[in-house]
């Protein structure tokens, strides 16, 4: 395993072919596009729970999975798991790409209106 640091966006989709696995493990991450980015590249990811794309995106044992942000000791066990077996990694890299390849502006109008009908909800009570 080679843990590479940062690197300039241009060298991003190089290194996504060269991967098996994507971590993201952010304490804080918005949305975290470069999952989308790694998805569309076929590679299962393992996000924490504070990646804001995770509900959308990563369908835990389906295309990658999730953990408590900051647990690095379930941080080593899902990658223990998911890198053990090497058929598995290929089968969620595949569903990765599936889940991406459905994902469209469509999905993001539907968020909005999602947030949107839910605030204004709250606001009425």
């Amino acid at each position: 395993m080679r843990v590479l640091g940062f690197k300039n966006q241009t060298e991003l989709p190089a290194l996504y072919d060269l991967c098996d696995l994507f971590v993201l493990p952010s304490f804080y991450e918005t949305w975290g596009l470069v999952v989308n980015e790694v998805m569309n590249a076929g590679r299962p990811v393992i996000v924490s729970d504070r990646v804001g794309c995770w509900p959308d995106l990563v369908k835990p044992e389906i295309n990658g999975a999730v953990f408590p942000a900051g647990d690095t000791q379930a941080l080593a066990r899902v990658m223990a798991r998911v890198l053990a077996d090497r058929g598995g990694l290929l089968r969620m890299g595949a569903a990765s790409r599936g889940v991406i390849g459905r994902w469209s502006f469509n999905e993001d109008l539907a968020g909005i209106r999602s947030a949107l009908a839910y605030l204004t909800i709250e606001n009425r009570a």
